[in-house]
């Protein structure tokens, strides 16, 4: 069976801030998908350059029409028509 599509993970760094990455299923790469903004940010850490390299993955699993497609949500980016909202349509 061939599995393609992205998966967010997220670690907690030896400084023990909070970081996410979005693993490509296929290859196991992954990308970095959040900014560091520091401690103190209220803002959303997520980074769009690294969100549209999960796109892009997500994109090619879906060309090479693989047996199984999982493409993580980032709810917030797909509600407002960003995010990978194109690759679930």
């Amino acid at each position: 069976m061939r599995v393609g599509g992205i998966v967010q993970r997220n670690l907690k760094g030896a400084n023990g801030m909070k970081t996410m990455l979005a693993r490509d299923v296929a290859t196991g790469r992954e990308i970095p998908s959040c900014q560091p903004l520091g401690s103190g940010a209220i803002s959303c850490k997520l980074d769009a350059n690294g969100l549209a390299d999960a796109a892009v993955v997500a994109s090619r699993a879906i060309k090479l029409h693989v047996d199984l497609l999982v493409i993580n949500k980032f709810s917030k980016q797909e509600a407002s028509g960003r995010g990978l909202r194109d690759e679930f349509c």
